[in-house]
């Protein structure tokens, strides 16, 4: 009763205060400690004088404040994927391997609806390093996922028939955040490229890039000199790459860059990410994607991120957006209508409510859907029906 009481007290005293807070890190620092607070007064409550006395059974099994032993002890759960036909769960469990200081992640598969089968969890995928990031085939009979088992990221396939896996991209820049294409014959995914080789063939740049990072590798010389912005957002430092996006057919190993050029085609912060941020469209015919602020020296103060599209085939971009605030983590309609995206009204404001917006792709007008909802948008998903 009495830690009903605090949270109640204590979520009164949030409402008030709360909207002073300017920024999202200050916020989420306060939400944590806010919690461990909460937690704590809910452990230590002690019966009041009127209550019967604890056996000794119960002493021995009685509440305890929470220890940091035991937030190593917690297993991480993450990422959950349903697969297309509704049956089965493929998620993350992360382990602290405290004597090598990291967290190990491996793949597990539930079915749904588990009690009444008499299936349980399973472990499908793991190895010393992480294996993570579980995403489906439009058939429910593979399931992609990202390894650094060999080194850098690269995507694996798992054969749900054969519980075989293979490795898919070996990219010197790694592979993340892969997405079949809706037939299943290409995969497209993330990589970390420099960005003027971006242009060249896929053997030239692949070789170039990979001669820099050994050659920087190599080198005694470790102290960097920054002669432009952006080279740090927050506490991440920039290392000259580019994310861009890359599609590649299963029935070749070469896969092609789609995004070439000195500009990111996802958010380089997670301020303004929310996942895997670009969606293949319904058709397979082009990809929706979030680009970071243009001239490239704007990156340093200017929040604007504008949805893109690029054609498959051609390769042909075509901006979406032209807000002077953030738009991004497009998602097609089922029926290839409507995209629906992420976007902010207040430029320059990292912190402004995130408003749930849907753009005709016919007309190209996009309007806000929650526009007096005084709540901040994160993931999106289509209902089956649009």
């Amino acid at each position: 009763m009495l830690g009903s009481l605090v949270f109640m007290q204590t979520l009164r005293a949030v409402r008030a205060f709360f909207i002073f807070i300017p920024t999202l890190i200050m916020r989420t620092f306060f939400l944590i400690v806010l919690a461990a607070s909460v937690i704590m007064n809910v452990m230590v409550t002690q019966p009041n004088a009127s209550a019967q006395a604890p056996t000794p059974s119960a002493v021995s099994s009685a509440k305890r404040p929470m220890e940091v032993e035991d937030m190593f002890r917690f297993k991480r759960v993450s990422d959950p994927q349903i697969s297309p036909d509704g049956k089965l769960i493929a998620y993350v469990v992360g382990e602290v391997n405290k004597a090598e200081n990291n967290v190990n992640a491996d793949i597990w598969l539930v079915p749904v609806g588990n009690s009444s089968s008499g299936a349980e969890a399973k472990k499908i995928i793991a190895s010393p390093k992480n294996d993570n990031h579980p995403r489906w085939s439009p058939d429910g009979k593979t399931l992609s996922f990202v390894s650094t088992r060999t080194g850098t990221p690269q995507i694996f396939l798992y054969d749900l028939a054969t519980g075989t896996e293979k490795q898919f991209t070996s990219l010197h820049t790694g592979a993340t955040r892969q997405q079949f294409s809706p037939d299943g014959t290409m995969m497209a995914f993330i990589s970390n490229v420099y960005p003027e080789f971006s242009d060249k063939p896929f053997a030239d740049a692949h070789r170039l890039n990979k001669e820099k990072a050994d050659a920087l590798e190599a080198s005694k010389m470790k102290a960097v000199v920054f002669d432009k912005l952006l080279y740090r957002h927050w506490d991440s430092w920039t290392d000259f790459t580019r994310q861009h996006i890359f599609v590649q057919p299963f029935h070749t190993p070469e896969p092609r860059n789609l995004t070439p050029g000195d500009r990111d085609a996802v958010p380089s912060a997670d301020t303004f990410s929310a996942g895997d941020d670009y969606a293949w469209s319904p058709d397979g015919k082009e990809i929706a994607y979030t680009a970071t602020p243009t001239p490239v020296r704007e990156e340093a103060w200017s929040t604007n991120h504008d949805i893109f599209t690029v054609n498959i085939q051609t390769g042909a971009r075509k901006q979406l957006t032209t807000g002077q605030a953030a738009d991004v983590y497009p998602r097609y309609s089922p029926d290839g209508k409507f995209i629906a995206y992420r976007a902010q009204s207040q430029a320059g404001f990292e912190a402004d409510r995130w408003q749930l917006m849907l753009l005709d792709r016919a007309s190209g007008v996009s309007k806000s859907i929650t526009a007096t909802w005084d709540y901040a948008v994160q993931q999106i998903e289509w209902s089956p029906d649009s």
